[in-house]
């Protein structure tokens, strides 16, 4: 309805397009109210994991980021001076790069050692990306539910595949939303993340 709308014909838009062949290609399943699309992980980042506390800490491997942290050319982050590369590097002993810190590209290069650090997620890693149908539940009690329950469904429904973690690329888990607001569902939803 909504491009019929806009161009005055029935018709369907490249974005429901394609949201319609992950549903045909059975790549996306329903669990408790939220949908899970298996798909290789992307966002030009990896995942370390610290062996003795389980501290998990995103790492970038490449991009341009505006002096706030942000993606250079994101609303925002426009101006070039200050900008700074992923400068990533894997050495035999050590992660070398920027990591993420509350969702802001931390602009100091630190050191990660092998010895302390695991990477256990690389872009092309399969992962289960997380889908918020309208209308819902986004409570704390009912997101925890179905994230719990969603690896099994996949185990269950998709032995042949193997997803690691889960993911989401909603604009809902902005850092800024739980700064405007501390005490909804959506910071909460964010938080989990």
């Amino acid at each position: 309805k909504r491009v019929e709308d806009l161009i005055g014909r029935p018709a369907m838009s490249m974005s429901y397009y394609n949201w319609t062949l992950i549903k045909i290609f059975g790549e996306l399943f329903h669990h408790d109210g939220y949908e899970y699309q298996f798909r290789p992980f992307y966002g030009g980042a990896i995942l370390l994991k610290n062996k003795e506390t389980g501290e998990f800490l995103p790492m970038m491997i490449e991009n341009t980021f505006h002096r706030n942290g942000r993606i250079l050319g994101c609303p925002g982050a426009t101006e070039e001076e200050g900008s700074y590369n992923a400068d990533f590097t894997e050495t035999e002993d050590a992660f070398i790069g920027r990591p993420v810190i509350k969702g802001r590209v931390s602009s100091e290069i630190n050191e990660y050692k092998k010895a302390q650090w695991e990477c256990v997620l690389r872009p092309a890693d399969e992962v289960l990306a997380v889908h918020i149908p309208r209308g819902t539940d986004m409570s704390h009690e009912a997101f925890i539910r179905s994230f719990r329950g969603s690896f099994q469904v996949a185990k269950e429904r998709y032995p042949e595949r193997d997803p690691k973690f889960l993911v989401c690329f909603s604009w809902l888990m902005d850092p800024a939303l739980a700064e405007l607001m501390p005490k909804s569902k959506i910071a909460a939803f964010g938080n989990a993340f």
